[in-house]
């Protein structure tokens, strides 16, 4: 048993990030349409470059630890980006 995403914590790909955000949207385009994927896709590129704008000043913190979470969010941010504007290509292959 996990708990909080303690299993993907460590991990050094996005695949998880990723598929959370891609199977909420199949999910949608299956029961609210396509209109309501597409609107869920968008928010999550506005978010992702809302929240990769409000780490990089994290990046320049020279404390403990900071630079580090920081580096990781900012590659998941940027998976979820790419996965927003159709740029995971692996995504597609795995319906």
């Amino acid at each position: 048993m996990h708990y909080g995403g303690g299993s993907t914590k460590t991990s050094a790909g996005n695949f998880s990030n990723v598929m959370m955000r891609e199977s909420v949207h199949r999910f949608l385009r299956a029961h609210r349409g396509v209109l309501s994927a597409s609107l869920y896709r968008a928010t999550m590129a506005a978010t992702a470059l809302l929240r990769m704008a409000l780490i990089l000043p994290l990046l320049l913190v020279r404390r403990n630890g900071v630079v580090q979470r920081g580096k990781t969010a900012l590659r998941k941010w940027t998976a979820i980006l790419r996965w927003s504007c159709g740029l995971e290509s692996w995504v597609n292959t795995r319906e």
